[in-house]
């Protein structure tokens, strides 16, 4: 619907390009800048209705704009529609420092987990149920072809020394989510990433939350400056021990349920007098649900 690039070189913002679609003419709005260099008017012509205008630059040799895709490209990670999948945090686990890593962030978070076993095989459609519908086999066949799967296990300890295995699906939510973020906390710690995350709080109790915000606002355990955005409804969180004002936006629907960003900045709060999770349950700062009474008869 719409594509655009400011730059900032010289202090002065700078408006690359921009793209939007014109819903009456039915086509897309252009404005491309002086500041951007090369074959520009090859790049607008070359970008279809599905694509981006920077990916198809870039694919057409732009130097300029190839930082801001390898941005994109290598830095930013985004989270899985619904649960991340344990299969990142599996693969660490396959060498020995790595897992100590994993297993060291677990008991941090308070996870009685003494061991990981992880075992690897490729994906073999004989393993597939007999009653699944041929088609669909062949489907996975091809989708999921010479790709791993692993079997993970976890290894507790009993206070007289016995070692107890559950298999993954035994444990609970939480502690399957945990495990999970472990890979892609600890790689993005270590990387400078920038870690996009939605409904952070879900199925996670609340110091939990606080534990996997603090690794990214300790210098010690973020030394490369990585990034954690994300979404929750956990208002406990809301606090400024934890968050500067700037680091905390609302989302507030309009009549149209359209949905506005609103930095906690604009509303001044007192700088760390102010209780934001009481402020914010007063209405203080708008983004609450409109609760209505339901009418039974």
């Amino acid at each position: 619907m719409e594509e655009w690039l400011l730059a900032f070189p010289k202090g002065p913002p700078q408006r690359w390009f921009s793209r939007a679609w014109d819903e009456a003419q039915q086509t897309y709005s252009w404005k491309i800048g002086q500041a951007l260099s090369g074959q520009k008017q090859l790049w607008q012509e070359s970008t279809r209705p599905n694509a981006l205008f920077l990916s198809t630059a870039v694919q057409l040799n732009s130097e300029q704009l190839q930082p801001v895709y390898d941005w994109f490209n290598r830095i930013l990670r985004t989270a899985q529609v619904g649960e991340w999948s344990p299969t990142f945090t599996a693969s660490l686990c396959e060498k020995t420092d790595r897992r100590e890593q994993v297993l060291a962030f677990l008991k941090a978070a308070d996870l009685d987990i003494h061991d990981v076993q992880v075992s690897k095989e490729k994906f073999d459609v004989r393993s597939l149920p007999d009653e699944m519908p041929e088609a669909y086999k062949q489907q996975l066949a091809e989708e999921l072809k010479g790709k791993n799967f692993f079997e993970i296990k976890t290894v507790h300890q009993t206070l007289d020394g016995r070692t107890v295995m559950f298999e993954f699906d035994e444990e609970s939510d939480g502690t399957r989510k945990l495990f999970s973020f472990a890979g892609p906390w600890l790689d993005s710690l270590k990387n400078g990433y920038v870690l996009f995350i939605d409904e952070l709080h879900d199925n996670l109790h609340p110091k939990l939350v606080h534990f996997l915000i603090e690794l990214f606002h300790n210098p010690e355990t973020n030394p490369n400056n990585a990034q954690l955005v994300f979404t929750t409804h956990e208002t406990f969180i809301l606090s400024q021990e934890v968050f500067r004002r700037d680091q905390t936006w609302f989302c507030e629907k309009d009549e149209g349920q359209a949905t506005e960003l609103i930095p906690l900045s604009d509303f001044s709060p007192r700088k760390g007098r102010e209780n934001l999770e009481l402020s914010y349950l007063a209405g203080r700062y708008g983004a609450l649900p409109y609760i209505r009474k339901l009418k039974t008869a």
